[in-house]
């Protein structure tokens, strides 16, 4: 997680990741800084997929270097006009899912 998130905040947050269903758990990590969270990026290990960026349009060279999927979520977004969306509830995730399964169709 890129954001500043406060600090009393993190261990809710990521308790919450921890427990997505009943056989996936995340591990979150809360980094500011661009440098180290473009490095972890060269350091990880994506296996034989593509990685799926859910960024902004500041994160496409990172996207392109590691040959990824990209979904906008924040601002700025170069490539399209948005008046009225949001990913918060269920017609958001249910927005979110069409733009993420849109972009592994292209991918």
């Amino acid at each position: 997680i890129s954001d500043n998130t406060p600090q009393k905040y993190r261990e809710a947050i990521a308790e919450e990741f921890k427990n997505i269903s009943d056989d996936t758990s995340i591990d979150v990590e809360f980094i500011e800084d661009g440098y180290t969270i473009e490095k972890e990026f060269d350091e990880a290990d994506y296996g034989f997929g593509k990685p799926l960026f859910l960024a902004t349009s500041w994160d496409l060279d990172v996207v392109r270097k590691h040959n990824g999927l990209f979904v906008p979520i924040g601002t700025p977004n170069n490539f399209e006009v948005v008046l009225n969306r949001t990913y918060y509830g269920y017609r958001g995730a249910l927005t979110l899912l069409e733009k993420i399964y849109s972009e592994v169709v292209r991918g």
